[in-house]
């Protein structure tokens, strides 16, 4: 992964990784460029695999989020995904709340491949900032698989549910560990 400044307000991210599913390798790379304007922040990803049957051939993400007054922060973002066998698209709505050094959230997934029903998934989390840059987090996802499709029309979509404890701790000014 890097996180390069490209210019005042503006950083690129990007990162590849290369896996190997029973005995077919696969690499998946992704770049992202992110700019805050004022009290919002855009971004853009996009991800490309080259393994095309179970994985997409390509992932574009856009989100926006709004800072607001006392602590809250609005979110929208949009995703399409595209398989050899169909197109998913991912609508994704947020609200948030800061306390102090904590962060409640609540994101609501709704999504939609053709050939499937509706899948829907909430999401809630709240997280806490110690020291100057560091965090941890425990989120609670629960509703139905909106990423996972089958080749097969029709596919039935599962309920899930999905605990997440994730941080980040600086161990100097230039690494961190991240989980």
């Amino acid at each position: 992964d890097t996180l390069p400044v490209f210019a005042p307000r503006i950083f690129f991210s990007g990162g590849a990784y290369a896996s190997r599913r029973y005995s077919v390798g696969d690499y998946d790379f992704r770049l992202g460029a992110h700019q805050p304007t004022g009290q919002n922040i855009a971004a853009l990803e996009s991800g490309i695999h080259s393994l095309h049957d179970t994985l997409p051939r390509y992932s574009l993400y856009t989100h926006v989020t709004r800072s607001l007054p006392g602590g809250w922060g609005l979110g929208f973002g949009v995703r399409q995904t595209e398989y050899n066998f169909a197109t998913t698209n991912l609508l994704a709505l947020s609200a948030e709340r800061s306390f102090g050094n904590v962060r409640g959230a609540y994101t609501l997934y709704s999504s939609r491949a053709e050939g499937s029903s509706q899948g829907s998934a909430h999401r809630f989390e709240v997280s806490y900032l110690y020291g100057d840059r560091n965090t941890i987090g425990l989120a609670y996802t629960t509703g139905r698989d909106i990423d996972s499709i089958a080749p097969s029309p029709g596919f039935a979509l599962a309920d899930v549910r999905d605990w997440t404890l994730s941080g980040r701790h600086w161990l100097s000014p230039n690494w961190a560990l991240t989980y």
